[in-house]
């Protein structure tokens, strides 16, 4: 993303959801961009990881451990990893989910 904070080809600012039908914290809706071979699937992941390490990153106890977390966050299926971009509630329940993971593995 262009460090201007708008989308790639200069569209105009990001679109923003609200947590919660309207209510809460206004979150960003994730950029989503055809799929048609090996490189734009790719190019989405690190798009929806660069999303998803902003929203992780204020919840994590360390900028290593948010890039863990995201990492992690990025394996999920489709759908679930959409849910997690537009849902804080979601995400926070599986960044927590990761954090205690992480701590069992002796990481955290």
């Amino acid at each position: 993303m262009p460090m201007s904070g708008m989308p790639m080809g200069g569209k105009g600012p990001m679109p923003m959801i609200y947590a919660g039908g309207g209510k809460g914290m206004p979150v960003m809706a994730p950029m989503v961009y055809p799929q048609n071979d090996q490189n734009s699937a790719e190019m989405q992941r690190q798009i929806y990881g660069e999303q998803l390490y902003v929203l992780v990153q204020p919840m994590s106890p360390s900028p290593y451990l948010a890039q863990k977390i995201t990492g992690m966050l990025l394996e999920l299926p489709s759908n679930e990893l959409l849910l997690n971009l537009t849902n804080r509630e979601e995400l926070q329940r599986r960044v927590r989910e990761a954090l205690d993971v992480l701590r069992e593995d002796g990481v955290a």
